[in-house]
């Protein structure tokens, strides 16, 4: 299907205030967050995989996270060099801290887009608090299932803009989800289910700066795909038809594709939010009564 038809879905979602970006690894790339992969690959180079009892590991830690198995690569980081869950939090925590560049002019990335739209609740799978850096918000971003408000009240707030870390963050090193353990601690949680649950229910996901590959996503998606009964939304780069049917048929995920050819990821991603996000003539005739109203106010 046309992505114009999914963009005026969306649309009519967005100003219903319905949709929740559902935020990936994809948009931090800008800021030189390290990914995944390079998390593990560099902390098992720095304790000592190419010395393993006088013999080098590294091929086949890479081979592993070539076919995207994390869990396994983790695995042979505690196996092998003898570190502990926390030792790796702890690893994630200080590279992504030392890492990233602090800020960057905003048309090189799409938080500083997602900062001026009026989205209420954000998801996110990262572990940096960059978007939090660009949202004008009064709260502070917290791990899902630590939710302690009102559900529907949070759910129905308009103005709020929360932040949700599905995998932890870098404020709590012990909050960071990274192996197999810790994924499958959190998605047994019958607490955090029932929030995830309540979310995908009642509101549309839109899935942005995620891969097909990714394995976070196809995991997240395969492991509550008894709540995605109701359509959301997935942003693409240049998916193949055949990815395409796959989340459809699987999931009921809609695919937005876009290609960066002669452009960049950002852009593509900035033009799809501005089309979702637009406003039509009667809001911008409501908005422009209001200001009216508030200016003789004042008078």
């Amino acid at each position: 299907m046309n992505n114009d038809i999914f963009i005026k879905e969306l649309r009519k979602l967005y100003t219903d205030g319905h949709v929740i970006p559902f935020i990936g690894a994809g948009l931090s790339i800008p800021f030189k967050v390290p990914g995944w992969g390079d998390l593990i690959r560099n902390c098992a180079i720095d304790t000592g995989i190419e010395n393993v009892d006088g013999r080098s590991l590294l091929g086949t830690l890479d081979l592993n996270l070539e076919r995207y198995d994390y869990w396994e690569a983790v695995r042979i980081i505690k196996k092998y060099l003898n570190r502990s869950e926390e030792d790796i939090q702890e690893y994630i925590v200080d590279k992504i801290k030392t890492e990233s560049v602090k800020s960057i002019d905003g048309s090189w990335h799409n938080y500083s887009d997602l900062g001026t739209m009026d989205f209420d609740i954000f998801l996110t799978t990262n572990y940096d608090h960059l978007l939090s850096d660009y949202l004008n918000s009064n709260y502070v971003p917290v791990k899902l299932q630590d939710i302690n408000s009102n559900m529907q009240k949070l759910l129905h707030e308009k103005g709020s803009k929360r932040i949700f870390h599905l995998h932890g963050h870098i404020s709590d090193s012990s909050s960071i989800v990274i192996s197999e353990e810790k994924y499958m601690e959190l998605y047994n949680d019958n607490k955090y289910k029932t929030l995830f649950s309540l979310f995908a229910g009642v509101k549309t996901f839109l899935f942005i700066g995620f891969s097909f590959k990714d394995v976070f996503i196809q995991n997240i998606i395969k492991d509550n795909k008894e709540f995605f009964k109701s359509k959301h939304y997935i942003v693409l780069e240049s998916p193949t038809t055949e990815e395409v049917s796959w989340l459809k048929k699987n999931y009921n995920l809609e695919t937005i594709s876009y290609d960066k050819n002669n452009s960049s990821h950002h852009e593509e991603i900035r033009k799809i939010l501005n089309s979702i996000c637009i406003k039509s003539d009667a809001e911008n005739n409501r908005d422009n009564i209001v200001d009216i109203f508030h200016n003789n106010k004042k008078k």
